[in-house]
C-alpha cells in the first residue's frame, strides 16, 4: 500500500467542538451536562514537578490538562486539530502545519508561529533536552513560514511523525519565553488548554481550574482536583465516604466491594498500557552474558505472578509490544522452566560452592538490586518480592529497594544504578516503534531518559530504524515481527502483563470518557458532577 493511500491522507475537521466531543465520549446518560462544580481524583504518587520539559508519570497527568499539541488522537486512534487546523506532508521529510488563530496562553501572549518554534526549540535543546528526547530526536527542526504557519523538518524517513507528534510526550506546546523568565514551569502553567493551575499543597492536592479564556469547548466541571492518597485501601474508603469522586487506577481486589456500593460504578476497558521486568545492559554481567539474561527470564513463572497477584486488571505478555498496537506480535514468550535456567547458569560458571543457597564465581555471590516504583503500577510491591523469590530458587540473592516515585526515577532513570527493575509502559501513538524505538534504541537511552534497558546496540537500532521507515502497513508488519522476534531470541527485556484498566467513579460522575490511551488533554472536558 503506497504511502498517499496511508499515510498522506489528512484528516481535515471543520468543527473542532464536534471532535472534542467525539474525542471524549465516554458513558453517556441521555442527561444535559451540568455547569460547575468540583470532580476531585485520587492519585497515587506524590506531585513534584509540573514542566514538560522535565517531568513525565502521575505529574504528567495533571501538567497535560494546561499543554496542547499541534494535533491529537480520538479515542478510535483518529487524529484530530487541536493547536493546528489543517496539515500537510509536502515531502517524505517535511511537515506543514496551519496554526489556530486567536488562541492565547494563559500567561496572555498571543500562540502563533513564533510561539511554536520557541516552543520546539526550548524541548529539542542538545544542552537541557526535555525528559522524553527521544521520542522527538527525529526533529531536525522547526521553521516558521507565515505567521500563522509552521514547517517541521525531521532527519529520516518516518511514516508514523504524525503520530508521534499527537503525544503528550512528543509535541505539547508551552509557552517558552514565559519558561525563560520564570527559570522553569515546575511550578506554573504557560499553556492553552482547557485547565490552568489555581492551587498546589505538596503532598496533598494539586486543584486545577477552568480555563475561562480557553479557545476550544469549556470543561463542565469548573475545578478538577488531584488528591494525593498513595495506598489503595485509603483510596477505596475515600471513594465510599465521597471524599473523592474517582479512582483512575482502582484496585482489582476492592472491585466486588464497590460494585456492591449503590453509590459507585466500576468501568472496566483496554488500555494500551504494559509492565515489564528490565534488566540494566550498563552491568556487564546482564550486557555481555546472554545465557544469564535467558536464565533469568526462564526462572520467573510471569503467568502465576500475572494471574495470582496482578488478577483481572491484567493478562499475561507476551511481546514487549502493547497486544492493542500496529505491529504487535506475541512471539512465544511466556516461558517458565527453572531446571533449563540453573542448567544455563551453571554452564556460566556460577555454582553453589559453600551450600548457602546462592551461586557464586571466584569468590563472589550472585547478588542483584532489583529497584521498583511502589505506587506506579498496581501490585508492584509483591511482584517485585515474587521475582525475588523465583529467583531465589534458581540461586540468585536480589536485594529489593522499594521505593516512591521520585527516588525511582533518580534510580532507574537519571544515574542507572539499579541492576533490574519492574518498569510501567505506555503506547500513546498506537504502534509498535513506541514500545522499541523509545526502549531499545540508543537515540533513547542516554541517562536522564526513558530508554532504561540501555541496550545500545547497533543491531537492534538499525532493525527498528528500519521497520520505522517502511512505508507499506503489511510490510511494516513483518519488520515488527522480525523485531520482537529479535528482542525475546536475545531477551532484550521481559514482559510481564498487558493492563486492562478499572476505573472507580461516584454515581454522581457523568460523561467519564473510557479512553484506552493516555492523551490527557481534553480527558475531562465533557465530565461532569451532580
Amino acid at each position: 500500500m503506497s504511502m498517499s493511500k496511508v499515510y498522506a491522507r489528512l484528516i481535515l475537521v471543520t468543527s473542532l467542538v464536534s471532535s472534542l466531543v467525539f474525542l471524549t465520549q465516554g458513558i453517556s446518560i441521555g442527561q444535559a451536562p451540568k455547569q460547575g462544580g468540583t470532580y476531585t481524583v485520587a492519585i497515587e504518587s506524590k506531585i513534584s514537578n509540573l514542566d514538560p520539559q522535565y517531568s513525565g508519570g502521575p505529574n504528567q497527568r495533571i501538567w497535560a490538562t494546561f499543554y496542547e499539541n499541534l494535533i491529537t488522537k480520538d479515542i478510535e486512534g483518529n487524529i484530530q486539530p487541536a493547536l493546528a487546523t489543517d496539515w500537510e506532508w509536502v515531502d517524505k521529510r517535511h511537515l506543514r502545519f496551519e496554526l489556530r488563530k486567536g488562541v492565547k496562553f494563559t500567561t496572555g501572549r498571543r500562540f502563533d508561529a513564533d510561539a511554536v518554534v520557541a516552543s520546539f526549540n526550548r524541548a529539542l535543546n542538545p544542552e537541557d533536552p526535555h525528559q522524553f528526547f527521544g521520542f522527538t530526536k527525529w526533529i531536525k527542526g522547526v521553521r516558521k513560514e507565515g505567521e500563522y504557519t509552521v514547517v517541521i523538518e525531521i532527519d529520516r524517513d518516518y511514516p508514523m511523525a504524525t503520530d508521534y507528534l499527537c503525544s503528550t510526550e512528543s509535541g505539547v506546546i508551552v509557552d517558552a519565553k514565559a519558561a525563560e523568565e520564570w527559570g522553569d514551569l515546575k511550578t506554573r502553567d504557560a499553556g492553552t488548554g482547557p485547565f490552568t493551575l489555581d492551587e498546589w499543597v505538596p503532598g496533598q492536592y494539586v486543584r486545577l481550574k477552568r480555563n475561562e479564556g480557553y479557545w476550544g469547548k469549556k470543561p463542565n466541571i469548573e475545578y478538577l482536583v488531584f488528591r494525593y492518597i498513595p495506598e489503595p485501601a485509603a483510596q477505596v474508603l475515600a471513594l465510599e465516604k465521597g471524599e473523592i469522586d474517582g479512582i483512575f487506577r482502582c484496585p482489582p481486589a476492592m472491585v466486588p466491594r464497590l460494585q456492591e456500593n449503590p453509590n459507585v460504578n466500576v468501568l472496566r476497558y483496554p488500555y494500551r498500557r504494559k509492565v515489564t521486568i528490565e534488566m540494566n545492559f550498563l552491568k556487564p554481567i546482564f550486557r555481555d552474558h546472554p545465557k544469564i539474561r535467558k536464565a533469568i527470564s526462564l526462572a520467573i513463572d510471569t503467568v502465576s505472578i500475572t494471574e495470582n497477584i496482578v488478577g483481572v486488571k491484567a493478562i499475561p505478555a507476551d511481546s514487549v509490544v502493547t497486544d492493542q498496537a500496529f505491529g504487535y506480535y506475541g512471539y512465544g514468550f511466556p516461558e517458565y522452566n527453572p531446571q533449563i535456567a540453573k542448567s544455563l547458569l551453571e554452564e556460566e560458571g556460577w555454582v553453589d560452592t559453600d551450600g548457602d543457597g546462592i551461586r557464586d564465581k571466584d569468590g563472589k555471590p550472585f547478588e542483584i538490586t532489583y529497584v521498583t516504583d511502589i505506587r506506579r503500577d498496581y501490585r508492584n510491591r509483591d511482584v517485585a518480592v515474587a521475582v525475588q523469590s523465583y529467583l531465589k530458587e534458581v540461586g540468585i540473592k536480589v536485594n529489593l529497594e522499594l521505593v516512591e516515585r521520585a527516588p525511582f526515577v533518580d534510580i532507574v532513570v537519571n544515574k542507572g544504578e539499579h541492576d533490574m527493575c519492574t518498569q510501567g509502559w505506555s503506547n500513546q501513538s498506537g504502534e509498535a516503534s513506541w514500545d522499541t524505538y523509545l526502549r531499545l534504541h540508543s537515540d533513547s537511552q542516554d541517562l536522564g531518559t526513558w530508554g532504561t534497558p540501555r541496550t545500545r546496540r547497533a543491531d537492534i537500532d538499525a532493525m527498528i530504524k528500519h521497520a520505522m521507515a517502511v512505508y507499506d502497513r503489511e510490510e511494516q508488519e513483518v519488520w515488527w515481527e522480525i523485531v520482537q522476534r529479535k528482542i525475546y531470541n536475545e531477551t532484550l527485556i521481559i514482559p510481564l502483563y498487558f493492563v486492562r484498566q478499572i476505573t472507580a467513579l461516584r454515581t454522581r460522575v457523568h460523561d467519564y470518557p473510557k479512553v484506552p490511551h493516555e492523551y490527557w488533554q481534553y480527558r475531562y472536558i465533557n465530565v461532569w458532577v451532580e
